[in-house]
């Protein structure tokens, strides 16, 4: 199902007649010179992409040529407009990629633990719906930080298990004051609850696979405060 190209990922399955899509590695960070990359990689020349100013929060903008020039305080973005593309970037939180089956609405969230705590794919399925009811949604959620290195304490586990009891079940015991947390399978199984009409995984830790994507964690663990974005993009082809 996963099918990398040299410098980026994306899922075979899905119509690139009507929707392009990609998550890129670390060789294309957020540059001008990138940016012109990726849309010739793409095929997407006389689009404009759209990146938001992401703040870990589940709110959810749409975006059209009326607003496509302000500043958009959000942390997912859906659109209508088929001359617009929508980008978001990541270091270990989720890039998840959606459109409906029939190639009218795409959207682009990034969601963290913070997202998966607030169920930013809830309110996206909503706002999505909003302009369809009966949009049949596919979603693609992208390379992020893996349970395996994953790790949170007790109080972060319990602010989730508060949120939703069911939430217990993506969180692995480790040892008496750290847990690993799954939040690759907490976003799945929100999207499940939405009854998404598909669902696919780009199944790849950003920590573990150094030489493919930027983790701030990792970048934490090395002593390092800042770290690089992968870029994520999906627009209409037509």
């Amino acid at each position: 199902m996963n099918n990398i190209k040299k410098n980026y990922f994306e899922i075979k399955s899905c119509n690139k007649k009507f929707i392009h899509h990609a998550f890129f590695t670390k060789k294309h960070d957020l540059t001008k010179k990138n940016i012109i990359k990726i849309k010739d990689i793409l095929n997407i020349k006389k689009k404009k992409i759209k990146f938001i100013n992401q703040i870990h929060s589940n709110k959810i903008s749409f975006i059209d040529n009326k607003n496509f020039n302000k500043k958009i305080i959000a942390d997912g973005s859906i659109t209508r407009t088929k001359d617009i593309c929508l980008g978001i970037i990541t270091a270990d939180c989720a890039p998840i990629l959606m459109f409906d089956k029939n190639n009218k609405i795409i959207c682009a969230i990034h969601s963290g633990w913070k997202g998966c705590l607030n169920n930013i794919i809830a309110k996206a399925v909503r706002k999505i719906k909003s302009l369809d009811k009966n949009a049949k949604i596919i979603a693609i959620v992208g390379p992020c930080l893996g349970i395996k290195n994953f790790e949170v304490d007790y109080s972060f586990r319990k602010k989730f298990i508060k949120k939703n009891y069911k939430y217990k079940n993506f969180f692995k015991y480790k040892n008496q004051k750290k847990y690993l947390f799954n939040m690759r399978g907490l976003i799945n199984f929100q999207l499940e609850n939405q009854k998404v009409y598909k669902k696919y995984n780009i199944k790849m830790d950003t920590y573990s696979q150094i030489k493919l994507f930027f983790s701030h964690r990792r970048a934490r663990h090395n002593g390092y405060m800042r770290t690089g974005r992968m870029i994520n993009i999906i627009g209409f082809s037509i």
